[in-house]
This record gives structure tokens, sequence and C-alpha cells, in this order.
């Protein structure tokens, strides 16, 4: 686990990440902790790059999911 409060598109979760190969990054997923559904990742900066401080996250996608009756 690398950070409790981690937020995507307003949505608070627990991250767990992995630094990449190259370890400059990390990628994190986003779980919900009263769900324990993925809510998000992120790629997140481990050292400053490209004009970027190190914790500056790069690329994140949110998910959402939804229960429906029926399916189209």
């Amino acid at each position: 686990m690398v950070d409790r409060q981690a937020t995507v598109d307003g949505k608070t979760g627990t991250a767990i990440g992995i630094i990449a190969p190259d370890p400059g990054s990390r990628t994190d997923i986003i779980i919900d902790p009263a769900t324990g559904l993925m809510i998000g990742e992120r790629d997140v900066l481990l050292k400053a790059s490209l004009g970027f401080p190190a914790g500056t996250a790069i690329s994140w996608t949110s998910v959402s999911t939804t229960v429906v009756n029926a399916a189209p």
C-alpha cells in the first residue's frame, strides 16, 4: 500500500503501487476500501522529470461501475 487517501475523479480509495522497471515512476491501482472495487489507476513520478517534481501524477484513469436491471 502506498497511499490511504488516493483520490481519482472525486472518489477516495487506497492505492497499491508497483515500481516500474525504470525506477523513475510507479503504477498504482486505487481500490475503494468500502466495496473492494477498483476505482482507478495512476502513474506517479518517483523522481523529478520533464520539469515536474517527484510525486506528480502524470496519468490517471477513473473507473465507474453501476448495476442495471438489463443489458442492452
